[in-house]
């Protein structure tokens, strides 16, 4: 979410993050992409549209953290057997977002450094 193409939405009261084209962006081959827990990659951020309002104050990750933590092998598992064959057909995404996704569970604590360094 850059400051020219924040990709929010909000209904006065409730704020709504949208990422449909970065979510899964290593997909598409790009020249020097790294995970983001490989503090290189950040930086971007500050182009966020939050950067600003970020920088220099106190965060906790803890919460989101903990969501990344109950992502479990067999959850992962599970969702992949919701994707429709017919999206599989001819392609392994299914199986490289899956990894991607144990690897930032796996790696969360590497992220949330870099991000908290990067804040600082």
């Amino acid at each position: 979410r850059r400051r020219d193409k924040p990709n929010l939405l909000s209904d006065g009261d409730n704020l709504v993050l949208l990422d449909h084209e970065q979510a899964f962006s290593f997909l598409r081959g790009v020249i020097n992409w790294r995970p983001a827990w490989n503090a290189g990659p950040l930086n971007h951020m500050p182009r966020h549209v939050f950067f600003t309002q970020m920088k220099g104050r106190q965060h906790s990750f803890e919460r989101l953290s903990g969501a990344l933590e109950a992502v479990s092998d067999q959850k992962l598992d599970e969702y992949a057997t919701l994707v429709p064959s017919e999206w599989k057909t001819g392609n392994d995404s299914t199986e490289r977002i899956l990894d991607y996704l144990k690897q930032a569970r796996d790696n969360r604590a590497a992220l949330f450094a870099a991000v908290t360094q990067l804040l600082t």
